[in-house]
């Protein structure tokens, strides 16, 4: 079983760290997903509910795109492979 990762920085995501779930599957640890608004505090890992549902709602290269940096991870693998 592999574990999962973020596709933005390649972080395990384990049990105790926040993560959020792109439109297409893909998975976002708490810290890539804080930079995507600039008032939350650079080193928490919560995601507020708010900014999880906005997520949900994009897909990885529109976050991507948000982020202005590509994701680390050259070959994306999809959580449900």
């Amino acid at each position: 079983m592999t574990k999962k990762k973020c596709f933005i920085c390649n972080d395990t995501l384990g049990m105790l760290k926040a993560s959020c779930i792109t439109k297409d599957g893909y998975l976002i640890c708490g810290k890539d997903a804080n930079r995507l608004d600039p008032k939350r505090p650079a080193n928490t890992y919560r995601v507020p509910i708010k900014l999880s549902n906005f997520i949900s709602s994009h897909t990885a290269s529109e976050i991507e795109s948000l982020l202005g940096i590509p994701s680390t991870v050259p070959y994306k693998e999809h959580p449900d492979l």
